[in-house]
């Protein structure tokens, strides 16, 4: 079983670490680090995906096993579609390692783009963080920068995790274009106030554009 070869990489101090900063009382946490997740996802394929679990690492190792595995694009959505019925999209690191697992989207950025406006449409919200966090790694460029920043822009939802991935964006797109402060003035205090910090802890934004004057 899954849960047996991660119950032999279990490290409890992490485990104890990792249930503190996942904030999430759904899931089991078992303590095992990502380089050990990786190398355990190795020797998995995708029928791992269609076994619900409240195992976050079971959880995570999905987002690993999807995102290695040659499928097609269309095929992968359906997966996190999957993910998403089961109800396992529940904490940031779930959106935030299924986002960044499926590196597809920078060759199908289309057929990307409307599946990200479709959870951005969802009632959950880490299933809308999720949307979030697609267009942070994904959508910063020339081509997509105006329509995936208006995205964020108007996504409001009153939701810590939620706010907090809109913040990560905007500081993103900020990062590469600097007319992103002049957004800025739209955003509830609760975001702003994340955002500047966000700004002010980035080492690649230079120090005369860490101040922003709202």
């Amino acid at each position: 079983m899954i849960k047996d070869l991660l119950l032999q990489k279990q490290d409890l101090q992490y485990k104890d670490f990792t249930s503190k900063l996942l904030n999430d009382d759904s899931v089991e946490v078992i303590g095992v680090r990502t380089k050990d997740l990786r190398e355990i996802a190795k020797g998995l394929d995708l029928s791992i995906l269609g076994k619900p679990s409240n195992v976050q690492e079971i959880r995570i190792l999905k987002a690993f096993v999807l995102g290695k595995t040659k499928i097609p694009f269309k095929r992968k959505l359906e997966y996190v579609d999957l993910i998403i019925s089961q109800g396992e999209v529940t904490n940031w690191a779930n959106t935030d390692t299924l986002a960044s697992s499926l590196k597809d989207f920078k060759t199908n950025q289309e057929e990307g783009l409307l599946y990200i406006k479709k959870l951005l449409k969802s009632y959950e919200p880490f299933t809308i963080r999720l949307g979030l966090v697609f267009l942070l790694n994904y959508y910063v460029n020339d081509c997509y920068y105006k329509e995936a920043l208006k995205l964020v822009i108007n996504t409001n939802v009153d939701h810590y995790y939620v706010k907090m991935a809109k913040a990560w964006a905007l500081c993103e797109f900020y990062i590469y274009n600097k007319d992103t402060k002049y957004y800025f003035k739209e955003l509830d205090q609760e975001t702003l106030k994340m955002l500047k910090q966000k700004i002010r802890d980035s080492f690649r934004i230079a120090k005369e554009d860490k101040e922003i004057p709202i």
